[in-house]
């Protein structure tokens, strides 16, 4: 795929290194010369009307402390759209997404779990949400609290404050759908919208999580970003959107 206004990309970042801000900001602005950075729903809506060209959407998947600090100077900056991604269970929380919560878990305890029971568990969480937390429970339990100390203070989400405070012109919401479950999908989705007072329409899904056009639809999605690369061609299935990697 050529970089290049025939098409239109979607950009995602997680959490941005101090160190990297230089290529972020670098990243962004050569991306400016080439495409108009609109929300990730604006994106959807003139994809499917076939004309989605010569457009970016910029996307975080959570919305971290580190973002507000970090990202977020640099998109105001220059004057750019951006929707974020969240899981609403850690909005101003002293909580990692679970799967984060249980990677620091068996960082300190490694033999705690096998690499494949860590893979069966998190499919486990995409299914039965439920059940897999109160199994990491039940570890948690056995082996001890979290090294808090060694988790950053950056990699903690965001104050329900945080977000309604942005600008809805510039700033959107989605959901993280770290689970396929729909009572826990809808859920998420139905406690975000009465918290921020606006719908939302859009989710990003990770490789883990499996979930069909019909299904998003009928939760009142009109669009996922997912973990495939590439361009976005025009009328291309918006419930399987791909990201741009430079």
């Amino acid at each position: 795929m050529l970089f290049g206004p025939r098409n239109s990309i979607v950009l995602v970042y997680d959490f941005l290194e101090e160190s990297s801000l230089e290529a972020f900001e670098a990243n962004l602005s050569e991306t400016k010369k080439y495409y108009d950075f609109v929300l990730l729903s604006e994106l959807i809506e003139k994809n499917e009307k076939g004309k989605a060209k010569g457009l970016c959407a910029l996307c975080f998947t959570h919305p971290r402390k580190n973002f507000q600090l970090h990202a977020l100077p640099l998109i105001q900056n220059l004057s750019l759209s951006c929707t974020v991604f969240m899981q609403p269970e850690c909005m101003g929380t002293n909580r990692l997404p679970l799967f984060e919560e249980m990677q620091w878990l068996l960082k300190e305890h490694p033999t705690a779990l096998s690499e494949s029971q860590f893979r069966d568990w998190r499919s486990l969480f995409a299914t039965n949400p439920d059940l897999a937390e109160a199994r990491y429970d039940a570890l948690r339990k056995e082996l001890g609290v979290l090294p808090i100390t060694k988790i950053g203070p950056e990699s903690y989400y965001l104050t329900w404050g945080n977000l309604t405070d942005l600008n809805p012109q510039y700033f959107e919401w989605g959901i993280h759908l770290a689970s396929q479950s729909p009572s826990w999908i809808q859920g998420s989705k139905a406690f975000a919208e009465q918290r921020l007072a606006r719908p939302i329409t859009v989710g990003f899904l990770p490789k883990e999580t499996q979930l069909s056009s019909e299904e998003g639809k009928k939760m009142g999605f009109r669009g996922f970003v997912t973990e495939r690369v590439g361009a976005v061609e025009s009328r291309q299935n918006t419930f399987s959107l791909p990201q741009w990697k430079f």
